[in-house]
C-alpha cells in the first residue's frame, strides 16, 4: 500500500502547473503487473517505474 501511496502522491504533484486539457490527453498511470511464478508457489508484483526514479539525493 505505500508503494502505491507514494506513487499516487508523485503523479498528483507531476500534475501541478498542467492544464486539465494537458492532464486528459496525456493522463498519469500506474501499471501494476501480476503473476505466478512457474512453480506455482509464488505471486509476482511488479510496478514498473515508468518516470524519473529516485533522486540520488533521495536514495
Amino acid at each position: 500500500m505505500n508503494i502505491l501511496v507514494n506513487g499516487i502522491d508523485v503523479l498528483d504533484e507531476s500534475n501541478i502547473g498542467r492544464s486539465f486539457e494537458e492532464i486528459q490527453t496525456n493522463p498519469n498511470c500506474i501499471t501494476i503487473i501480476t503473476q505466478i511464478s512457474d512453480d506455482k508457489q509464488k505471486i509476482i508484483i511488479n510496478i514498473p517505474d515508468n518516470r524519473n526514479g529516485k533522486n540520488e539525493e533521495l536514495k
